[in-house]
């Protein structure tokens, strides 16, 4: 019967689809390259298997042979298929979703920064349920201590605090410990 042989052929392929995409995501789990042995355990597929559908999956550059062919890694394809998706994103609503989601699940007024020389500039901002919520303005550019080079990490309650060393840092944790069981009480910083 002709229809039952097109049918199972069309199974067979869907399946075999199925599986080189299953393969894929693997690669999402944060290992930059995986070996076919590696995939294999993974997918819970034998050797053969995985072998064929690796090679088809390099020969269309969805994978790309590394560490002299033993290992693999996303290809450029895959790239090319996230580009279209990239494109038509939109990358401040997403931001903007993240800051909401944070705020709603903190209570806590969300801001986006970056430092800009010596000037910390609030992108983008988004205020918590509290009564009294800071009130920051997009744009609006602070001194950072007059460190140009510092990273910047923002605490619950504490706004920008300058990178620090070991033994700072330690002092800073120790003192939102002690604040956070006398929640009226203020700390003086690190400096």
């Amino acid at each position: 019967m002709a229809g039952d042989d097109a049918s199972e052929t069309i199974t067979s392929s869907v399946r075999t689809l199925g599986r080189g995409l299953e393969i894929l995501e693997l690669f999402s789990g944060g290992d930059a390259e995986l070996s076919q042995s590696d995939i294999a355990a993974r997918a819970g597929l034998p050797m053969p298997t995985i072998h064929r559908l690796v090679k088809t999956l390099v020969a269309h550059e969805f994978l790309e042979p590394v560490a002299g062919g033993r290992n693999f890694r996303i290809g450029p394809a895959v790239l090319r298929l996230a580009g279209s998706l990239i494109a038509r994103s939109d990358p401040a609503a997403i931001i903007r979703r993240k800051l909401q989601q944070l705020a709603e699940t903190t209570g806590e007024t969300t801001n986006l920064a970056t430092l800009v020389g010596s000037s910390v500039v609030y992108l983008d901002g988004v205020a918590g349920g509290r009564i009294l919520t800071p009130q920051v303005s997009v744009s609006s550019r602070f001194l950072s201590s007059g460190q140009s080079t510092a990273l910047f990490s923002v605490a619950r309650g504490a706004g920008p605090v300058p990178a620090c060393d070991r033994k700072q840092c330690g002092r800073l944790a120790r003192t939102q410990e002690a604040t956070r069981h006398r929640p009226g009480r203020r700390h003086r910083g690190i400096g």
